[in-house]
């Protein structure tokens, strides 16, 4: 049970590898658009979807430097197991995705 890889680290939000700032990121309006894994940000072929192909392929609300932030902070150890992965199981992640949201708390609390 505890052999099986259920590719829980490909997950794009809240992936303690994947920080901006030191800070994990959670973007509701990706995740909405079933953006959840790192696979999902590649064409067929393994190679990163350009900002256009990831607009017109989800609809997502993004601009382009937020995209690219993303994109630049995955570790290329997570690169290269995403492109080796088949497929990644999506209800797993979308599960996992809603009970690890983070919310941010002020400071002046």
């Amino acid at each position: 049970m505890y052999g099986y890889d259920q590719g829980s680290d490909l997950v794009l939000f809240n992936n303690r590898e994947i920080l901006v700032d030191n800070i994990s990121v959670y973007l509701s309006n990706w995740v909405q658009k079933d953006v959840i894994s790192i696979k999902d940000l590649f064409k067929d072929d393994g190679s990163y979807l350009s900002f256009q192909e990831f607009s017109n392929k989800f609809a997502c609300k993004t601009n382009f430097l937020q995209y690219y932030q993303i994109v630049s902070t995955i570790p290329n150890q997570l690169l290269l197991k995403a492109r080796q992965v088949d497929s990644v199981t999506k209800n797993s992640l979308q599960a996992m995705t809603t009970f690890f949201i983070l919310i941010t708390i002020s400071e002046s609390i």
